[in-house]
């Protein structure tokens, strides 16, 4: 049935409901499975060659099978490999190895843990360029190798692995394959074979519309992916869910089709027509009453078609897209990696429709590529520079008029409007006026002012004199922006390539930021699901994003939520951890040009960035990043532009447990201008683990995992853990070895015995991890100008990582902790080592960040150190006033540990209190008692933070005021919570079990003074009233019940 097209007056109407999906097997392609390039098939030969490619037939035979093929390495320096039983999922395989000068050895290699030997210095001495036939039968539990007919060697399989047969090279040789095949032992059939006379490795080829034959057909999910089509239609069970995730892979070989049909408005006869398809994941044929618009390639924007000549205007018209099955390596696409089976997502490759699709009517003239750029600011007016592209499509060339009217946030402001007249041309022009605005309303980032969003219309009209004073055409175009200069200012740390300070409307500040991942890998990006993520970064004080090379270039629903919150975002392109050479030039350039158009009136918008984590000047990949910045600098001169990230002066910080197992305080060792990426990684709340982890398994601890844990004595955690995968580690967002990276830093807190002990511990040290690094780069401004946590939010369901924030929204301890790292006014300490040894001096260095433009008169620094048990060692006050919008040292805090002190830990709070002694800023650590050791040892005997727990004091809580009803329908309340024992509270949480999905908090996870109370606001975004519970490490549970009542 057609589409009934609604607001029929428009020039734009969106066309993406109502279209069907189906599918059909994709025979011709992808017949290899490419991961980090670059092979290609040369003189019947399959040659690899570059940095580390691998290949895998598309296949997954069960076991007795033969992989057989002809091979070749041409250099000393090379090396080949034969692999079977590669998993997809994981990073795992078994390898049998070709090093010239070297006899054959065979691995298990698996990402989590160092090779496993399982062959070595077997069969002949591999010499350079020469071939030898290789045989590997997969049998009945036993691996054989066979080399030019003589067996070599053999090995149990008994290693966590996949199907997957393939190839590996490595080193500075070319790798040459022939006569490759797999062959069934038992029936003797050929299961797969590639002669290499054809390019089996080509990443389209033509599709007959004809050919597009589905048996079955379901309702697409337009915007939105193949994936949430089939979820929504009961076809698939969800991949989030259990280990429903490998299920999955059909969908990667198959041709998606989506049809939909369509009638023109009654009021566009006469007008010319424009089909456009907003994003394309990733590509694929398109036919419109079943002529062929063309083919497309490109995640970001586009295919956009003139339909004029192809329309029926008096009969519904169809609609017809095939998208193949997504090209391989990862690194010849421009789409991102995230989506493409990365480590934080191994189940799904994204393939669909994710952007909306438009028809859209014009007449002979038309109106793109808008530019606004605030000059100038003073204090009782701004000045803009305001362009458009105006095309006169006329077949004469009329005089082309029109108007730039700026509408103010304020009411009753009168709009401003600045007329254009280019006079009589033909074709395309380039029209730019200035406009001066009084009194302008500036846009500021979190927490240093107001973000007010100003909208302009550009209207134009086209002229013919013989046809009287009316317009004979009419264009239209409306976009929102902000008033804001914006400047990069040099740090007076030298080590910086580039000018590192950001600087809007001539007021620097720091950057408090955190990195930004797509909100979902099935693409259902919903403005409600952006809403609010970023609305909990705007409360948590971030004022700074960076949605790194790995992600999207973002939505529109994105920068306005980021526009509205006041988010600057540093905006990557889709460049990842690799090489780029095999990208479609063409299809790079057009997706650059598209959207530095695109957002580059974005008043949030302040940096565009080449990618994440690659080399920008490598041999493969500098031509791309040349032609992205060249293009960057052209089309936006307002902002700067990083080749990579990082480069330049700044820092991934991982050496602290995650790269070298450092604890917290190596950050004091990070000097870098900016840190744009650090952290751990911990489990969200409990409540989401039972929504993605089966029950039986939530009732057994620890849980198992592929990697080898006995090196942490992973099974002393509880019941005996088996060595193989679970739901909890094909969640684990790093192919499964994060619990291992983390498990010494997890036992500062204890040796978790239960799921909730793991929780409590893991999110406890995240946030005190997260906390003592922004104190530690905070107070080194403008020497450090900016750090941003890895990572705020996460693509999917994640039993194991480092998000802020989980999928379904609930943030964990760490986002607390990092709210507080960040606000406006703080107050922090900072220390050079975790471990102090008895007769030694503990210092730490105090400091106070005062964001606000106000003096802070007579305020004081209160410092009180605690022992093990939770009695006062010292306490020192001084006064003193802090400067506006600066960071101020004030000193340091000593204590002598006595020679005879056992090792403990210590707790230290460190309080700003205001003129009337109430608390402006606390900040609260717990640095050791014992021998100096700049590594995280795994602590099995204690002491533990948590042994807090045998110095109990208790809580009370009650409601303080009455209910209060939002705009956004949020209910909110105040609770007041107080420590009524005589010794302090450590980690008061609150929390509402089963329904945290449903609940905010002002503040949660924090120290309680003893006799202390605190007024925490708590945030209801359902109707159900819930009992809140509130307790406190060594505090058993309260409950308080919200009581139903009207809100007001």
């Amino acid at each position: 049935m057609a589409k009934e097209l609604d607001n029929m007056n428009a020039d734009i109407i969106d066309i993406s409901e109502g279209w069907d999906l189906g599918w059909c097997k994709e025979t011709k392609l992808n017949k290899w499975i490419q991961v980090f390039g670059f092979w290609k098939i040369e003189k019947g030969r399959l040659v690899g060659e570059g940095c580390s490619p691998h290949i895998f037939a598309n296949i997954e035979p069960e076991n007795n099978y033969v992989w057989e093929s002809i091979v070749c390495i041409d250099a000393m320096q090379g090396e080949l490999s034969v692999v079977v039983k590669r998993s997809l999922e994981r990073f795992a395989y078994y390898d049998i190895c070709f090093k010239p000068g070297s006899q054959i050895r065979a691995r298990y290699v698996y990402s989590a843990v160092p090779d496993t030997i399982l062959l070595e210095n077997v069969g002949p001495v591999i010499e350079s360029g020469k071939e030898y036939k290789v045989q590997i039968f997969v049998q009945d539990g036993i691996i054989k190798v066979r080399v030019d007919d003589e067996p070599v060697g053999e090995f149990k399989d008994t290693f966590l692995t996949g199907k997957n047969p393939g190839f590996h090279a490595s080193g500075n040789g070319v790798a040459y394959l022939r006569q490759i095949k797999l062959t069934d032992i038992v029936t003797g059939n050929v299961i797969f074979e590639d002669d290499l006379k054809t390019n089996s490795l080509i990443k389209k080829v033509p599709v007959d519309l004809s050919e597009l034959i589905s048996e079955e057909w379901v309702s697409a999910d337009i915007p939105g992916s193949v994936h949430s089509s089939l979820l929504k239609a009961g076809k698939i069970a969800d991949p989030y869910l259990g280990y429903n995730g490998p299920k999955q892979e059909w969908i990667d070989n198959q041709r998606w089709i989506y049809k939909s049909k369509f009638k023109v408005p009654v009021s566009w006869r006469g007008k010319n027509l424009r089909l456009l398809f907003e994003g394309v994941d990733y590509h694929g044929y398109f036919w419109l009453n079943g002529v062929l618009l063309g083919y497309h390639e490109g995640m970001f924007g586009g295919p956009e078609y003139d339909i004029s000549s192809l329309v029926d205007r008096n009969r519904e018209n169809e609609l017809v897209v095939c998208l193949l099955p997504s090209p391989s390596p990862a690194h010849s696409t421009v789409k991102p990696y995230i989506l493409q089976r990365w480590h934080f997502n191994m189940d799904i490759l994204s393939i669909g429709l994710w952007r909306k699709v438009k028809l859209m009517a014009f007449d002979n003239i038309t109106l793109d590529s808008p530019q606004v750029v605030t000059r100038s600011i003073s204090e009782d007016k701004a000045i803009l520079n305001i362009s458009i592209s105006v095309a006169n499509l006329a077949m004469y060339p009329f005089e082309v008029r029109g108007e730039f009217i700026l509408q103010s946030p304020c009411k009753n402001v009168p709009d401003i409007v600045v007329e254009f007249a280019p006079g009589f041309f033909h074709g395309s022009m380039r029209v730019d006026r200035t406009m001066e605005v009084p009194n302008p309303q500036l846009w500021w980032p979190n927490g240093m002012g107001e973000q007010n969003i100003y909208k302009l219309t550009i209207v134009a009209n086209i002229y013919e004199p013989l046809k009287g004073t009316d317009p004979t055409g009419h264009a239209e175009m409306c976009i929102t922006t902000g008033i804001r200069t914006l400047e990069m200012k040099p740090s007076p740390n030298i080590n910086g390539k580039y000018k590192w300070i950001f600087c809007i409307n001539g007021r620097p500040f720091f950057g408090k930021g955190s990195n930004w991942m797509p909100v979902d890998q099935m693409l259902r990006l919903s403005p409600e699901k952006y809403d609010r993520l970023l609305k909990l970064a705007r409360e948590s004080n971030i004022n700074i994003l960076r949605p790194w090379g790995a992600g999207l270039l973002e939505t529109e629903e994105f920068y306005d939520a980021c526009d509205r919150y006041g988010i600057c975002v540093w905006q990557e392109f889709p460049l990842a951890n690799g090489y780029f050479r095999e990208i479609d030039k063409d299809v790079w350039r057009n997706t650059i040009i598209r959207n530095v158009v695109r957002l580059r009136n974005r008043p949030s918008l302040v940096m565009w960035c080449g990618g994440n984590e690659f080399d920008p000047d490598h041999v493969d990949n500098k031509e791309i990043v040349d032609d992205l910045e060249n293009l960057c600098r052209e089309l936006d001169m307002t902002r700067d532009f990083h080749r990579a990230c990082p480069y330049g002066g700044d820092s991934h910080s991982y050496q602290v447990n995650w790269m070298a197992n450092a604890n917290y305080t190596f950050y004091t060792r990070d000097l870098s201008i900016a840190v744009t990426e650090y952290s751990m990684a911990s489990p969200p709340c409990m409540d989401t683990l039972k929504k993605i982890i089966p029950a039986e398994e939530l009732n057994k601890w620890p849980p198992d995992s592929p990697e080898n844990l006995s090196k942490v004595e992973y099974d002393k955690w509880g019941t005996a853990v088996c060595r193989r995968e679970s739901a909890f580690s094909m969640h684990d967002a790093h192919l499964s070895k994060i619990m291992g990276a983390m498990i010494p830093s997890i036992s500062d807190c204890g040796i978790p015995g239960n799921w909730e002990e793991f929780i409590r511990y893991a999110q406890t040290e995240h946030g005190i991890l997260t906390q003592f690094g922004i104190d530690f780069w905070r107070s080194r401004w403008p020497y450090c100008t900016a750090v941003m946590s890895w990572v705020f939010n996460v693509v999917w369901p994640s039993a194991m990582s480092w998000e802020y924030v989980d999928w379904f929204g609930v943030p964990k301890a760490s986002y607390y902790y990092q709210k507080r790292a960040f606000e406006p006014i703080h107050i922090g300490a900072v220390f050079e080592q975790l471990f102090w040894c008895p007769g030694s001096t503990f210092r730490t260095k105090l400091y106070v960040a005062n964001e606000t433009l106000t003096k802070l008169k007579d305020v004081s620094i209160k410092v009180m150190l605690y022992n093990y048990s939770l009695e006062l060692l010292k306490e020192q006050t001084q006064k003193l006033d802090i400067p506006a919008d600066d960071v101020k040292h004030c000193g340091f805090f000593e204590y002598e540990i006595p020679m005879v002190s056992k090792e403990q830990v210590l707790f230290l709070c460190v309080d700003l209190l205001g003129a009337d002694g109430h608390v402006l800023s606390r900040s609260q650590y717990t640095p050791r008692v014992g021998q100096p050791n700049i590594q995280m040892p795994y602590i099995t005997k204690g002491p533990w933070i948590s042994d807090v727990k045998n110095f109990p004091t208790a809580l009370e809580s009650q409601y303080d005021g009455d209910w209060t009803k939002l705009d956004d329908g949020t209910i909110t309340r105040t609770i007041a919570i107080k420590n009524i024992g005589d010794r302090p509270a450590y980690q008061v949480s609150i929390g509402v079990p089963d329904f945290e999905e449903f609940m905010r908090y002002s503040d949660n996870f924090f120290w309680l003074e003893a006799g202390e109370k605190r007024v925490v606001e708590i945030y209801v975004l359902s109707g159900k009233q819930p009992e809140v519970e509130i307790s406190a490490w060594n505090a058993e549970k309260t409950t308080v019940k919200i009581i139903s009542e009207k809100a007001k």
